[in-house]
């Protein structure tokens, strides 16, 4: 650049002046971009502050609409379920005493029986382990489980106890388990044809007779079986007098509807209506903290872009201005000072020579 040595000097001040304004730009810039970001960070606080303190109360005012009513709901619950049990307690004593009185011609007859049953073998002189299914069932067998319980005594008799016995005592020879056998069977048949002789056929008419009654009080007792079972198994309760019972609990399961009905209500006005108007109190309560946060926000905003303009428009300037003369590694105070400085000493008169004087005292 050509010219007097003072019009250089203030070419040199004016670029370190530029020099300066994009420094101060600069270091303006970052300090708003940290407080851009900073401001950021409080605005986002702020908005999922609120946004909890509205999905808190949301949910403890949803809770304690829920509780209530599930409270009244268990409360209804319990005393519906005290009426189901009274009523089966009812329907259980109901049955009991139903079958007491359907069964009780029976029970009568078969409680006869019994006695003169037992009064027959006592005055006969017959012992009473003639009057059992085990006596009948060797001595006089009739149906299919009488044979099947002979069939078993004598499997016992006559299978079991000798084998049991050789095995028993780890005998080893064949004839000791022939002795054994020829034992059990003299033994047993002696018992046997004994008590036949001298029970059964003298008392033969007595233990018939005595046959037929033990008959007679099985088909009592089958027909009591029966009874027992169809009155378990019938689903009428008509005879139970359970209407008051009934009465109750459809009264209860009605109410129990009703709130079960009140408690949907509840729950749709408040997430149509009550929601909304919490989520609007809260958002209005910390409206004017978060639209401060957010106008300081966009402040900062702004003030940031137009700093950055002038950041662009002071570099733009240095470059069109300064770097073609100077270049852009002279663009620094401590150069900028060193050029004016030789100019202000008269060892150069232009720009150009107080950058070689200044390399050459560099060298």
């Amino acid at each position: 650049m050509e010219g007097s040595a003072s019009e250089n000097i203030l070419f040199l001040k004016e670029a370190k002046k530029t020099l300066k304004k994009l420094d101060d730009a600069k270091q303006l810039r970052s300090r708003l971009s940290v407080e851009d970001k900073r401001l950021e960070r409080q605005v986002a606080a702020a908005e999922k502050a609120l946004s909890d303190e509205i999905g808190s109360m949301v949910r403890t005012r949803k809770e304690a609409i829920t509780s209530s009513y599930d409270k009244e709901l268990a409360a209804d619950q319990e005393k519906l379920r005290r009426l189901r049990m009274k009523r089966e307690r009812a329907k259980s004593q109901g049955k009991a005493e139903r079958i007491r009185e359907e069964t009780s011609e029976l029970d009568d007859e078969t409680r006869v029986l019994r006695t003169r049953l037992a009064t027959l073998f006592r005055q006969n002189a017959i012992p009473r382990f003639c009057n059992s299914r085990f006596f009948y069932a060797l001595y006089m067998p009739r149906d299919f489980w009488d044979w099947v319980i002979a069939v078993l005594i004598f499997l016992i008799a006559f299978l079991a106890v000798p084998c049991g016995a050789f095995w028993g005592f780890k005998l080893e020879n064949p004839l000791v388990l022939a002795g054994i056998y020829f034992g059990d069977i003299t033994v047993v048949s002696f018992i046997y044809l004994t008590v036949n002789s001298r029970l059964k056929l003298p008392n033969l008419s007595v233990l018939r007779q005595g046959r037929d009654m033990r008959r007679h009080l099985k088909s009592n007792m089958k027909k009591r079986r029966v009874i027992i079972a169809s009155i378990r198994k019938d689903r009428t309760d008509d005879y139970y007098d359970l209407e008051s019972y009934n009465y109750e609990i459809a009264k209860l399961e009605a109410e129990l509807e009703k709130v079960a009905s009140r408690k949907q209500e509840a729950l749709a006005t408040f997430e149509a209506v009550t929601k909304r108007v919490i989520s609007d109190e809260i958002t209005e309560a910390g409206r004017e903290e978060l639209e401060a946060l957010k106008a300081a926000y966009r402040e900062n905003k702004e003030h940031f872009r137009k700093v950055d303009g002038r950041v662009r428009e002071f570099t733009i300037q240095l470059t069109d201005q300064y770097e073609g003369y100077l270049g852009k590694d002279f663009l620094t105070y401590d150069r900028l000072d060193a050029l004016m400085e030789i100019l202000e000493q008269g060892r150069a008169s232009t720009i150009s020579e107080a950058i070689v004087a200044y390399r050459t005292t560099r060298q």
